[in-house]
């Protein structure tokens, strides 16, 4: 994270946003995710005072759901549209260090957004999970048969969604994984 000295050049990115957000097809969601990782976002930072303590924290906005998102902006003129202060501090984030701010275990993000009051581009956590590049698969054997075990490109939501209001009900569960496994 660097503290911001100068506004980050994303007019290629903005573009790319409008056409992405028109017609999500397939080549030009490619162009946009090729973009998307080379820009830089402003991310504003708030302080929360408690009892004993103040500490800041990257700046979220939530849904009407509960959910939680990270915010970033393009530009100046993007984040003055959330707040018109202009004293607000600010940090500057790529792409990456967005996507791991979502994925820390000691966070509760559900995602980020990026310029919320204009564009409004959502990449929730699970898209964000399901971009991450494949680990090499494992290839174990067993009585003769070979299986390879990896993190699948396509996740089935609807089946996984009733994993999860299932897995609720259990109180010894904190966490669980859905990998891939094929055979021969």
């Amino acid at each position: 994270m660097a503290v911001l000295n100068s506004i980050p050049g994303n007019e290629q990115l903005l573009e790319l946003m409008k056409i992405v957000k028109e017609d999500p097809s397939y080549a030009q969601r490619e162009v946009y995710l090729t973009a998307l990782k080379k820009a830089r976002f402003l991310a504003p930072i708030e302080w929360i005072t408690t009892k004993d303590s103040r500490r800041r924290t990257l700046a979220t906005i939530y849904k009407a759901s509960g959910e939680r998102y990270l915010l970033a902006f393009t530009s100046w003129e993007e984040l003055l549209k959330w707040r018109e202060n202009k004293d607000d501090r600010v940090v500057v984030l790529s792409h990456e260090e967005l996507r791991q701010q979502v994925l820390d275990k000691s966070t509760t993000y559900d995602g980020f957004v990026i310029d919320p009051y204009g564009v409004n581009l959502i990449t929730p956590r699970q898209e964000i999970i399901s971009s991450l590049p494949l680990v090499a698969p494992k290839t174990t054997r067993s009585a003769g048969r070979e299986a390879i075990i990896s993190i699948p490109r396509v996740y089935p939501q609807r089946m996984l969604n009733a994993i999860i209001a299932q897995l609720k009900d259990f109180y010894t569960v904190r966490c669980a994984y859905f990998l891939l496994m094929a055979t021969e």
